[in-house]
């Protein structure tokens, strides 16, 4: 179950990761906001 988690976690982060580099000028900062955002859910939900 655990594992599961991570890896959807994995692939949100990626998507959001992707979009961040795209607009990149838009929203600075959004890629590292985003990792500690789902780092903090995986933790809580574990």
């Amino acid at each position: 179950m655990k594992t599961e988690l991570n890896v959807a976690n994995s692939l949100v982060l990626n998507r959001l990761a992707g979009r961040s580099k795209n607009n990149n000028e838009i929203v600075p900062g959004f890629n590292k906001k985003t990792t500690v955002l789902a780092s903090a859910i995986s933790i809580l939900k574990q």
